[in-house]
């Protein structure tokens, strides 16, 4: 019942040929699997779904067979028995002969439950989980438990043009730990392209790897958005041929992990839009990245990625994060976070009146716009009134350069103290302020840009190293006393070292973004 195509040796097996019905209804498991095993014993060659909605429950054994749809939305499959994968990988022999599967839909039209490609179902048989691969190629995913699981990790898994919807999971993975008469596998590796994932509950990438070895995901130009739960949910990958076990390259990342909390495996989390636990090394790089969380010695480097949403970083003090050349929307943070080890939680971004330090060097340097409209390079005492009125004095500086004019500002308890002059902001405009200091004694204070028409988030001026804070705000409305309004603590009197401030004045957000990602006031 083979149809020749193309060579002699490219054959195509129709699953209707073998008595598939097709019409949703049906259960055409025994025909689609009789058309397979006739793909096998023919030599090979590919198993056709024409359009239909088949239900079915295939078991993929041989690697001389390939499947294929006549497109996602034409040809659609959804399990007859919801208990086991719609396609099930239990290849049985060791073979890097790529397997692809293309143009299909596997979902389940009435709940988020089942597997889509289960992928190892069996952990007893002698299975090919040390070579192989499979390509998944223009596959649509959809209303099941788990879109891929692979069992007992695998290598290669290659995954182009695909979409990801609603789900518990869109790929789970779990490495194979040693057991009598098994060898120990990894969480192996995974390549994926240009694909979209959006509606996972829990997370949209899940892998427990408990095995030490050389497995490594890279994901690359895909999109994720409106994702309830995590992205990204490493639990263990260690990498021990120096090579990174977690890559993203050049990934969206939009309104995901908007669930109060998800329970996976048991235990109840807040999502978030990374957790990486036990994760040697994992980059992210030239994607907008969310909140971050890294436990037990986890290393993460975000280069050149946007930082708007980032939120902050928690981490255990096992943990580190790297952050090179940062952007903020579309402008450059130049200079900012270049390889700047984050200690506790990174403040937030810029972006709707934030706060986010540069990176901390070992000087000062100044430069202020032309048209600014705020200014002090803390050549000379700064006068500050609030609730009193009070004058800094001449501060001991930073050891290099020693000629750079520092100011020291102490505030007691229950002050509230701002420089004068005050500025008049007009409404519409952008605005951006700057400010250098450094923490010199007693409790950490708040700092906030506000007045009669700006406000910004408050920042805790906390850091003992010099620090520049960059902040990008709209006025909503025109008015006078807006200033750099300092909170005394709530014990005692902190001592702060002030390196200068400034406010300049924007018509649009583009040129403030330019403006506040320059050089000026680099600390």
């Amino acid at each position: 019942m083979a149809r020749g195509i193309g060579t002699e040796d490219d054959f195509m097996y129709s699953v209707k040929d073998y008595g598939a019905v097709g019409d949703g209804v049906a259960d055409d498991t025994l025909a689609v699997q009789a058309a397979y095993d006739a793909a096998v014993q023919g030599g090979g060659g590919t198993l056709l779904f024409p359009t239909g909605r088949y239900r079915c429950n295939l078991s993929m054994y041989s690697r001389s067979v390939d499947i294929r749809g006549e497109g996602r939305i034409a040809s659609k499959l959804h399990a007859a028995n919801p208990a086991k994968g719609i396609l099930n990988a239990v290849f049985r022999e060791g073979s890097w002969n790529g397997v692809t599967i293309a143009d299909l839909e596997l979902s389940n039209p009435s709940a988020n439950s089942g597997i889509g490609l289960d992928y190892g179902s069996d952990p007893y048989a002698p299975y090919d989980e040390y070579s192989g691969i499979v390509n998944v190629e223009r596959v649509a995913f959809n209303h099941l438990d788990r879109c891929i699981y692979r069992r007992h990790g695998q290598i290669a898994l290659w995954l182009t043009n695909c979409n990801f919807s609603v789900a518990n999971y869109h790929i789970f993975v779990v490495g194979q730990p040693e057991s009598p008469g098994r060898g120990l596998m990894h969480g192996g590796c995974l390549f994926v392209k240009h694909s979209h994932f959006d509606g996972a509950k829990l997370a949209s990438l899940y892998v427990h790897s408990p095995v030490v070895g050389t497995g490594q995901w890279s994901i690359e130009d895909c999109i994720f958005e409106a994702n309830p739960g995590f992205v990204l949910f490493a639990d263990g990958f260690a990498d021990n041929d120096r090579v990174p076990a977690l890559n993203f390259v050049r990934c969206w990342n939009e309104v995901n992990a908007t669930a109060t909390s998800v329970v996976i495996e048991g235990q109840s989390y807040q999502p978030a839009f990374a957790r990486l636990a036990a994760c040697e090394r994992a980059i992210f790089e030239d994607t907008p990245v969310g909140q971050i969380v890294l436990r037990d010695n986890s290393n993460l480097l975000l280069s050149r990625c946007d930082i708007g949403g980032l939120g902050a970083v928690d981490r255990d003090p096992s943990c580190s994060v790297t952050i090179e050349d940062a952007y903020l929307y579309s402008g450059e943070v130049k200079e900012v976070c270049r390889s700047f080890q984050v200690a506790g939680k990174l403040p937030p971004a810029a972006g709707g009146g934030a706060w986010w330090p540069r990176i901390p060097l070992s000087a000062l340097s100044h430069a202020f716009g032309a048209d600014t409209v705020l200014k002090n390079d803390a050549s000379a005492p700064i006068e500050f009134s609030g609730s009193t009125t009070r004058m800094t004095v001449t501060g001991s500086g930073p050891s290099s350069p020693p000629t750079h004019h520092v100011q020291e500002l102490s505030i007691n308890v229950g002050e509230t103290l701002l420089p004068t002059p005050q500025a008049n902001l007009m409404s519409g405009n952008w605005y951006v302020a700057k400010y250098i200091y450094r923490h010199q004694a007693g409790q950490p204070i708040k700092m906030q840009f506000t007045g009669n028409s700006g406000d910004t988030d408050q920042v805790t001026l906390d850091s003992a190293s010099w620090r520049t804070l960059v902040c990008i705000f709209k006025a909503g409305s025109a008015g006078g006393a807006n200033s750099f309004y300092h909170f005394g603590p709530s014990t005692g009197t902190t001592v702060i070292e002030i390196g200068g401030y400034s406010l300049t004045r924007f018509s649009n957000r583009n040129d403030a973004l330019i403006h506040g990602n320059d050089s000026t006031l680099a600390v």
